[in-house]
């Protein structure tokens, strides 16, 4: 497991053995031509191993009296499978499990109910666990759901025993046309994971995965149905990103709008839209709460989103005034669109939508074109990052076509009074033409 490339499989083999027995391993590396699917035997269980790629091999040179061949693998499942060895890997269902997805959907396995005596004080605690609540939607030609799982872990030693109990809570996706590859499954997955990531406002990670497949099924004796457990899977697509730290609940607590805010409906509709909207999807979930990140990425990245989305928006009441003699569309125009689309009620420091938009322009455009001169003051520069990520993230919800709630609405309310505290904090304002304005 290499942190940085993912699963990497080293292949010592000996060149010119009187016996023969590596021919076949050193013609794999030095012709580049690797078996593409393969299964490893260790002590602890078989792996297989498919969508092998070749990566390269160290030949013997001074101390070394073995050459070392290195494969890649884009898919590992921890067990063997039934059937014909040399069949493609296609799967009934992927089970993964995402940073956030427990508070976002607000499922639980678990439910406890304690009891109390005459004295009023708890004596008895009743603890029911079931995975049975499942949340559903279709999208596009793939069945998803989330669904809440449980597992438990009894450890005991010479001083105490303890019952672990482990309330997860997993997103699944499957096919009714049949089985598919682990990347259409990914490729579904990714979709929800993106649109999570716009809710929170952070970056979230593919944690682990599993697998549940006829191939992967066996039978008890006296019974005439199958078992599919559900079987470890590891991807080089998220092995990288399944070691990242994980977030810190204070860094979910900015949730905008759950699932239940959201719907199956909502769901359908941002899956349905996910490919036209792809160039405004794009660039801000890879910006929005990424560690690091300078504030001045984050308005290059969420800018880019908003010119994507003015496009797809089209024209609105009031744009006149922000049109351009060019081709393109101006970015003002574009920031207008989106801001006119969302209806917010904007504070009077801000002067109205185009002077916003207006001044939300000039910053990208500071930082983006160096004719503009030096970089724009940071105070500017901390606060249009703060609007631009408010703006994507409510976006999101408009590209679901997801009403926004009171709930939603009050949430943005603080929101904007946030931002308009660090202003006066500043003595910052915009004035009508769009510009920055301090009070001395």
């Amino acid at each position: 497991m290499d942190r940085r490339r993912g699963l990497l499989v080293e292949v010592p083999y000996l060149q010119g053995a009187d016996d023969g027995q590596f021919e076949h391993v050193r013609h794999w590396f030095e012709s580049r031509k690797a078996p593409t699917i393969m299964e490893l035997l260790t002590p602890k269980g078989a792996v297989g191993l498919f969508g092998i790629v070749w990566v390269g091999y160290r030949a013997p040179f001074g101390g070394w009296k073995a050459s070392v061949g290195k494969l890649q693998p884009s898919v590992a499942v921890l067990e063997s499978r039934n059937g014909r060895f040399e069949d493609p890997l296609v799967i009934d269902e992927v089970y993964s499990w995402i940073d956030g997805l427990h508070g976002w959907s607000g499922l639980s396995a678990v439910s406890i109910e304690p009891s109390v005596d005459e004295r009023n004080i708890a004596n008895e605690l009743t603890l029911t666990v079931k995975s049975e609540l499942v949340l559903e939607w279709v999208q596009g030609n793939a069945n998803m759901r989330i669904q809440s799982i449980w597992s438990e872990v009894s450890e005991s030693d010479g001083y105490q025993r303890k019952v672990l109990i482990a309330d997860d809570v997993s997103l699944i996706s499957s096919f009714p046309s049949g089985p598919r590859g682990f990347e259409d499954h990914y490729r579904e997955q990714q979709k929800v994971r993106h649109f999570m990531t716009f809710m929170y406002g952070q970056q979230l990670f593919f944690r682990r995965h599993a697998l549940r497949d006829e191939r992967y099924s066996f039978m008890l004796d006296g019974r005439e149905d199958l078992i599919k457990p559900r079987i470890q899977l590891i991807s080089c697509r998220t092995f990288a990103d399944s070691v990242r730290d994980v977030p810190s609940r204070d860094k979910l607590n900015d949730l905008l709008a759950n699932f239940h805010a959201v719907g199956a409906d909502g769901m359908e509709a941002w899956c349905v839209e996910y490919e036209k909207w792809e160039r405004f999807i794009l660039p801000s979930v890879n910006v929005l709460g990424r560690d690091g990140v300078f504030a001045e990425d984050v308005i290059l990245s969420t800018s880019m989103s908003m010119e994507a989305a003015g496009e797809l928006i089209g024209e609105c009441d009031g744009e006149e005034c922000l049109k351009g003699r060019g081709r393109n569309l101006p970015v003002a125009l574009c920031i207008y669109r989106c801001l006119h689309v969302l209806e917010l009620e904007l504070p009077g420091e801000f002067s109205g939508m185009v002077a916003l938009s207006r001044a939300i322009a000039n910053t990208y455009n500071a930082i983006k074109h160096s004719s503009r001169g030096s970089f724009p003051d940071g105070r500017e520069v901390r606060i249009v990052c703060d609007l631009n990520k408010l703006i994507v993230r409510l976006l999101a919800l408009h590209v679901a076509k997801v009403d926004l709630n009171a709930v939603i609405r009050s949430y943005v309310s603080l929101a904007l009074d946030n931002i308009v505290a660090k202003m006066s904090w500043w003595s910052m304002s915009v004035d009508e033409d769009g510009k920055w304005r301090y009070e001395v």
